[in-house]
């Protein structure tokens, strides 16, 4: 299973408002959605970690206000790159670690009064998992893209987020649709196809090569 510090709980990032900690999968100021997701944690968008691409929403369409008269339709795009070593998997006799380089770009768009009405978020992360003790490692990379569209009230109306994971114990693929936000902020899901590689089957392949 994952790490103690590997649920979906999106808060403040120690690392800055840009900062990754896939350990514990920050959204914050647009952060990072998570590389590594179990299947009960794929079931419902936590409304914490939402919260953090709000604001971003919000920043970016207070950045453009400017500019609105002009071209209010115009998308906002923003980019950032993350380093995230550290605490990734519980295995029966040691912890795993994780050590990825995670790109983001944000997309946020508008309607002609200058209002966000959705973004795109496509992330790629390339690196490893690996054993701290014996520096034995397993390569890791891939891509999820999130499409949300957001209600009048700001709240998101819906999320499509599709993933590729090429990796040899826990690789995945498959795309997945939630629904409208609700009072807890969270997101349940609607409908899914696809493989999750965070099955148990798969951690105990990857942390069985991993203490060799």
């Amino acid at each position: 299973m994952l790490a103690a510090g590997t649920s979906v709980v999106h808060r403040v990032n120690p690392g800055g408002t840009r900062g990754l900690t896939p350990s514990s999968f920050v959204r914050v100021a647009g952060s990072v959605r998570s590389v590594n997701q179990t299947p009960d944690e794929e079931r419902h968008m936590n409304g914490h970690r939402r919260v953090g691409l709000i604001a971003a929403t919000a920043a970016l369409a207070i950045s453009g206000l400017g500019a609105a008269s002009a071209s209010a339709a115009t998308p906002d795009t923003d980019s950032w790159t993350n380093h995230y070593d550290g605490p990734a998997v519980d295995c029966p006799t040691f912890t795993g670690y994780g050590d990825w380089v995670i790109n983001h770009r944000l997309t946020v768009y508008f309607d002609s009064a200058g209002n966000a009405i959705g973004d795109l978020e496509r992330i790629d992360f390339a690196g490893r998992f690996y054993n701290p003790d014996t520096q034995t490692s397993v390569a890791d990379r891939g891509t999820k893209r999130f499409l949300d569209t957001f209600a009048d009230d700001g709240s998101y109306a819906s999320t499509v987020m599709t993933f590729v994971r090429l990796d040899r114990y826990v690789g995945e693929a498959g795309r997945t649709v939630f629904g409208a936000q609700d009072e807890n902020g969270d997101q349940a899901e609607l409908r899914s196809v696809g493989h999750l590689g965070f099955n148990d089957a798969g951690v105990a392949a990857l942390c069985d090569a991993l203490a060799h």
